[in-house]
Protein backbone atom coordinates (compact mmCIF):
# COMPACT_ATOMS: atom_id res chain seq x y z
CA UNK A 1 0.00 0.00 0.00
CA UNK A 2 1.36 3.36 -0.61
CA UNK A 3 1.23 5.61 2.27
CA UNK A 4 0.35 9.23 2.35
CA UNK A 5 3.80 10.03 2.88
CA UNK A 6 5.03 8.25 0.17
CA UNK A 7 2.63 10.36 -1.94
CA UNK A 8 3.51 13.26 -1.17
CA UNK A 9 7.26 12.60 -1.98
CA UNK A 10 5.99 11.81 -5.71
CA UNK A 11 3.63 14.36 -6.24
CA UNK A 12 6.31 17.12 -4.77
CA UNK A 13 9.12 15.21 -6.80
CA UNK A 14 6.57 15.88 -10.05
CA UNK A 15 6.47 19.46 -9.16
CA UNK A 16 10.01 20.23 -8.92
CA UNK A 17 10.63 18.36 -12.57
CA UNK A 18 7.78 20.53 -13.69
CA UNK A 19 9.60 23.73 -11.98
CA UNK A 20 13.56 22.91 -13.33
CA UNK A 21 11.48 21.37 -16.38
CA UNK A 22 10.23 25.38 -17.13
CA UNK A 23 13.38 27.04 -16.04
CA UNK A 24 15.53 24.33 -18.71
CA UNK A 25 13.19 25.55 -21.53
CA UNK A 26 13.65 28.77 -21.25
CA UNK A 27 10.20 29.61 -19.78
CA UNK A 28 11.57 32.14 -17.24
CA UNK A 29 11.09 35.40 -15.42
CA UNK A 30 15.38 35.56 -15.29
CA UNK A 31 17.03 32.11 -14.88
CA UNK A 32 18.95 32.40 -11.35
CA UNK A 33 16.21 34.03 -9.45
CA UNK A 34 13.77 31.38 -10.80
CA UNK A 35 15.95 28.90 -10.20
CA UNK A 36 16.53 30.29 -6.60
CA UNK A 37 12.87 30.83 -5.69
CA UNK A 38 12.40 27.50 -7.88
CA UNK A 39 14.61 25.46 -5.24
CA UNK A 40 13.56 27.49 -2.36
CA UNK A 41 9.99 26.06 -2.76
CA UNK A 42 10.71 22.92 -3.37
CA UNK A 43 12.54 22.32 0.24
CA UNK A 44 9.76 24.62 2.13
CA UNK A 45 7.33 21.73 0.47
CA UNK A 46 9.65 19.08 1.92
CA UNK A 47 10.31 20.22 5.39
CA UNK A 48 5.89 20.52 5.55
CA UNK A 49 5.58 17.07 4.26
CA UNK A 50 8.26 15.41 6.47
CA UNK A 51 9.09 17.93 9.33
CA UNK A 52 11.21 15.48 11.38
CA UNK A 53 12.89 13.85 8.86
CA UNK A 54 14.41 17.14 7.51
CA UNK A 55 15.10 18.86 10.71
CA UNK A 56 16.94 15.40 11.36
CA UNK A 57 18.27 16.11 8.38
CA UNK A 58 20.63 18.85 9.22
CA UNK A 59 21.81 18.04 12.54
CA UNK A 60 25.09 16.72 13.00
CA UNK A 61 25.99 13.69 12.48
CA UNK A 62 28.56 11.14 12.67
CA UNK A 63 30.81 12.38 10.08
CA UNK A 64 32.23 16.18 12.30
CA UNK A 65 32.60 19.33 10.65
CA UNK A 66 36.39 18.94 9.63
CA UNK A 67 36.04 15.81 7.97
CA UNK A 68 32.62 17.05 5.99
CA UNK A 69 34.49 19.75 4.71
CA UNK A 70 37.65 17.75 3.46
CA UNK A 71 35.86 15.09 2.00
CA UNK A 72 33.75 17.94 0.42
CA UNK A 73 36.33 19.98 -1.13
CA UNK A 74 38.17 16.36 -2.07
CA UNK A 75 35.06 14.75 -3.82
CA UNK A 76 34.26 18.61 -5.30
CA UNK A 77 37.94 18.43 -7.12
CA UNK A 78 37.22 14.54 -8.30
CA UNK A 79 33.93 15.87 -9.90
CA UNK A 80 35.31 18.77 -11.56
CA UNK A 81 38.51 16.97 -12.70
CA UNK A 82 36.34 13.79 -14.38
CA UNK A 83 34.26 16.53 -15.83
CA UNK A 84 37.29 18.19 -17.47
CA UNK A 85 38.57 14.89 -18.98
CA UNK A 86 35.09 13.91 -20.03
CA UNK A 87 34.96 17.60 -21.77
CA UNK A 88 37.73 16.66 -23.59
CA UNK A 89 36.43 13.40 -24.62
CA UNK A 90 33.09 14.62 -26.06
CA UNK A 91 34.65 17.86 -27.69
CA UNK A 92 36.93 15.04 -29.71
CA UNK A 93 33.65 12.11 -30.09
CA UNK A 94 31.23 14.60 -30.92
CA UNK A 95 30.98 17.88 -32.87
CA UNK A 96 27.80 19.33 -31.13
CA UNK A 97 29.19 19.19 -27.64
CA UNK A 98 31.46 22.25 -27.78
CA UNK A 99 28.25 24.34 -28.72
CA UNK A 100 26.18 22.58 -25.99
CA UNK A 101 28.41 23.30 -23.24
CA UNK A 102 29.16 27.17 -24.33
CA UNK A 103 24.84 27.15 -24.72
CA UNK A 104 25.08 26.68 -20.64
CA UNK A 105 27.26 28.96 -19.91
CA UNK A 106 25.04 31.75 -22.06
CA UNK A 107 23.04 31.91 -18.96
CA UNK A 108 25.51 33.73 -16.99
CA UNK A 109 25.15 36.43 -19.43
CA UNK A 110 23.63 39.74 -18.73
CA UNK A 111 23.69 39.18 -15.02
CA UNK A 112 26.81 39.84 -12.47
CA UNK A 113 29.16 36.93 -11.87
CA UNK A 114 28.76 37.80 -8.08
CA UNK A 115 25.37 37.57 -7.93
CA UNK A 116 25.62 34.45 -9.55
CA UNK A 117 27.82 32.90 -7.53
CA UNK A 118 26.24 34.41 -4.36
CA UNK A 119 23.33 32.50 -5.47
CA UNK A 120 24.88 29.41 -5.73
CA UNK A 121 26.66 28.98 -2.62
CA UNK A 122 23.69 30.22 -0.45
CA UNK A 123 20.61 29.22 -2.15
CA UNK A 124 20.84 26.80 -5.42
CA UNK A 125 23.66 24.41 -4.11
CA UNK A 126 22.71 23.78 -0.66
CA UNK A 127 18.51 23.75 -2.28
CA UNK A 128 19.52 21.07 -4.18
CA UNK A 129 20.97 18.76 -2.11
CA UNK A 130 18.58 19.41 0.58
CA UNK A 131 15.31 18.58 -1.87
CA UNK A 132 16.96 15.67 -4.13
CA UNK A 133 19.40 13.98 -1.31
CA UNK A 134 18.05 14.97 1.58
CA UNK A 135 14.09 14.75 0.82
CA UNK A 136 13.90 12.74 -2.60
CA UNK A 137 16.36 10.22 -1.99
CA UNK A 138 16.32 9.53 1.61
CA UNK A 139 12.16 9.29 1.27
CA UNK A 140 12.31 6.86 -1.84
CA UNK A 141 15.33 4.76 -0.59
CA UNK A 142 13.71 3.79 2.73
CA UNK A 143 10.68 2.30 0.71
CA UNK A 144 12.87 0.45 -2.08
CA UNK A 145 16.35 0.75 -0.80
CA UNK A 146 19.12 1.08 -3.14
CA UNK A 147 16.46 0.98 -6.11
CA UNK A 148 15.64 4.56 -4.66
CA UNK A 149 19.21 5.70 -5.56
CA UNK A 150 18.56 4.81 -9.12
CA UNK A 151 14.73 6.30 -8.69
CA UNK A 152 16.39 9.34 -7.37
CA UNK A 153 18.73 9.58 -9.75
CA UNK A 154 16.38 9.16 -12.73
CA UNK A 155 14.11 11.82 -11.39
CA UNK A 156 17.14 14.48 -11.22
CA UNK A 157 18.03 13.52 -14.55
CA UNK A 158 14.54 14.21 -15.50
CA UNK A 159 14.47 17.56 -14.44
CA UNK A 160 16.84 18.20 -17.19
CA UNK A 161 15.35 16.77 -20.23
CA UNK A 162 13.37 19.89 -21.24
CA UNK A 163 16.85 21.55 -22.07
CA UNK A 164 17.69 19.15 -24.88
CA UNK A 165 21.00 19.76 -24.47
CA UNK A 166 22.87 16.04 -24.47
CA UNK A 167 25.22 17.30 -22.84
CA UNK A 168 23.48 19.30 -19.88
CA UNK A 169 21.40 16.42 -19.30
CA UNK A 170 24.65 13.53 -18.76
CA UNK A 171 26.35 16.12 -16.64
CA UNK A 172 23.53 15.72 -14.61
CA UNK A 173 22.79 12.15 -14.68
CA UNK A 174 26.65 11.83 -13.73
CA UNK A 175 26.42 14.65 -10.82
CA UNK A 176 23.05 12.90 -9.30
CA UNK A 177 24.37 9.71 -9.14
CA UNK A 178 27.43 10.77 -7.67
CA UNK A 179 25.93 12.82 -5.01
CA UNK A 180 23.60 10.50 -4.30
CA UNK A 181 25.97 7.28 -4.07
CA UNK A 182 28.07 10.28 -1.19
CA UNK A 183 24.77 10.71 0.81
CA UNK A 184 23.77 6.51 0.47
CA UNK A 185 27.67 6.20 1.81
CA UNK A 186 28.01 9.13 4.43
CA UNK A 187 24.56 9.90 5.37
CA UNK A 188 25.89 13.24 5.62
CA UNK A 189 23.62 16.08 3.76
CA UNK A 190 26.15 18.61 5.18
CA UNK A 191 29.15 16.85 2.92
CA UNK A 192 26.54 16.64 -0.23
CA UNK A 193 26.49 20.42 -0.06
CA UNK A 194 30.05 21.15 0.54
CA UNK A 195 31.15 19.14 -2.50
CA UNK A 196 27.94 19.98 -4.56
CA UNK A 197 28.64 24.18 -3.40
CA UNK A 198 32.39 24.41 -4.28
CA UNK A 199 31.47 22.24 -7.78
CA UNK A 200 28.93 24.83 -8.47
CA UNK A 201 31.31 27.67 -8.18
CA UNK A 202 34.09 25.91 -9.47
CA UNK A 203 32.18 24.72 -13.05
CA UNK A 204 30.02 28.03 -13.51
CA UNK A 205 31.95 31.16 -12.18
CA UNK A 206 35.71 30.54 -11.05
CA UNK A 207 37.46 27.51 -13.86
CA UNK A 208 34.31 27.26 -16.46
CA UNK A 209 35.06 23.88 -18.66
CA UNK A 210 34.87 26.39 -22.30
Amino acid sequence: MINKRFTQVVLVTLCAIVLFSLLFAGITFGFWVQFSLSISCLCMAAYLSDRAGMKALVKPSRMTILPAVFFGLLSAAVLYGGFFCFRLLAEYMFSFAHNEIASVYTLKDNIHVGFVALLLIFIIGPGEEIFWRGYVQRNVERRFGFLGIVLSVVAYTAAHLASGNLMLIAAAAVCGLFWSLMFWRFKSIWLNIISHVVWDVAVFVIWPLI
